[in-house]
């Protein structure tokens, strides 16, 4: 997790294969969101594969997902 003014963004997490569907990115995600408000952040990010149980898990923690096909250069 990387703080810019009053944003986090949520950097990528991954759980190794013998570890998953414990819970592990769950907790993970809620630990840097605490840690987000605790720094002031009034709002925070992060990207998942559509349709992933990474998605699944930001959307029960509340973010809205907003998927976007592809990134142009500005």
């Amino acid at each position: 997790m990387t703080v810019h003014g009053d944003i986090a963004v949520l950097g990528g997490a991954s759980t190794l294969p013998a570890h998953r569907g414990q819970g592990a990115q769950t907790q993970l995600l809620q630990h840097r969101l605490r840690l987000a408000r605790e720094a002031g952040c009034a709002l925070a990010v992060a990207t998942a594969r559509p349709d992933s149980v990474s998605a699944a898990n930001l959307s029960k923690a509340g973010f809205g997902i907003y998927r976007r096909s592809a990134w142009t250069k500005s």
